[in-house]
C-alpha cells in the first residue's frame, strides 16, 4: 500500500519495480497481493489499454485503521484487551528508556491504551 500511495496511479509492474529495488520478490506475488487489496476494498482497479491501473481507495490512516481492526478480529477474536496483553509492559518500557527507576513513556502508553480502547468501543457502537 505504501508504494501505491507513493506512486498514486500505478500498475502491478510499477509496484513490482519499486519493491524490487528493496528486496527480491516475484511479480506474481505482487499481483496476488494487489488483487487481495482490491477484493478487500483498499485499492481501485481499472483497465487502461492493455494494463490495469491501481490507486488507493482510501487515505492511508483509513486503510491502516481497517487493517488493524481486521488483525485484532482475526488474531484476538476482536478483543483489544488480549492484544494489550502482548504489548510491552511498563517495566520493559522503563528499561528501554534508560533506567529501572525512571518511567519514560509508561504514562503515555497507559493514556494511549485508554484512548484506543474508548475509540474501539465507540467504533463498535457505530456499526
Amino acid at each position: 500500500m505504501r508504494v501505491v500511495w507513493q506512486l498514486k496511479n500505478t500498475t502491478v509492474r510499477g509496484v513490482y519495480a519499486e519493491l524490487s529495488k528493496r528486496r527480491r520478490i516475484a511479480y506474481t506475488t505482487v499481483m496476488t497481493m494487489m488483487n487481495v487489496l482490491v477484493r478487500k476494498g483498499h485499492l481501485y482497479k481499472k483497465r487502461q489499454a492493455r494494463a490495469f491501473m491501481y490507486r488507493a481507495s482510501m487515505r492511508q490512516d483509513q486503510v491502516i485503521a481497517c487493517m488493524v481492526q481486521d488483525f485484532i478480529q482475526r488474531v484476538f477474536g476482536g478483543s483489544v484487551r488480549e492484544l494489550f496483553g502482548y504489548l510491552p509492559c511498563e517495566q520493559y518500557l522503563r528499561r528501554a528508556a534508560g533506567g529501572e527507576g525512571r518511567s519514560h513513556g509508561g504514562a503515555e502508553v497507559r493514556v494511549s491504551i485508554t484512548n484506543l480502547t474508548h475509540e474501539t468501543k465507540r467504533r463498535g457502537t457505530e456499526k
